[in-house]
């Protein structure tokens, strides 16, 4: 068995594949540690996620369970009231999503207060 509770498989592999990333599981086994160090490192207790299924999505999860951090996925399709709603109600302390998206949502916040 390994760290991702899986019997150990053949190390070429692919562990995860999404279309962008193709990471054995070894290198996922990496990845996964990495993001739990960094996560603890920045004292993230409730990290959300605005992201699409993929290698990004997964490594989050996993390293958000490894360092005992709560880990708030958001869907696409929620608007930025019920964006704001979901981050204020789960006490997050931390956002990863990609840039385009999180600074959209960025100025948007706070914009049904002052509506």
């Amino acid at each position: 068995m390994n760290g991702l509770g899986a019997p150990a498989l053949d190390g070429r592999l692919a562990a995860l594949e999404d279309g962008v990333s193709r990471w054995t599981r070894e290198q996922l086994e990496a990845q996964c540690r990495r993001a739990a160090d960094v996560l603890v490192a920045h004292r993230v207790q409730v990290l959300a996620t605005l992201l699409d299924n993929g290698a990004a999505w997964v490594v989050a999860d996993a390293g958000a369970a490894r360092s005992g951090v709560v880990h708030v996925p958001l869907p696409g399709f929620f608007s930025a009231r019920q964006l704001e709603h979901a981050l204020r109600s789960a006490g997050v302390d931390t956002l990863l999503a990609p840039l385009p998206p999180a600074a959209a949502l960025a100025g948007g916040l706070g914009a049904a207060e002052r509506a």
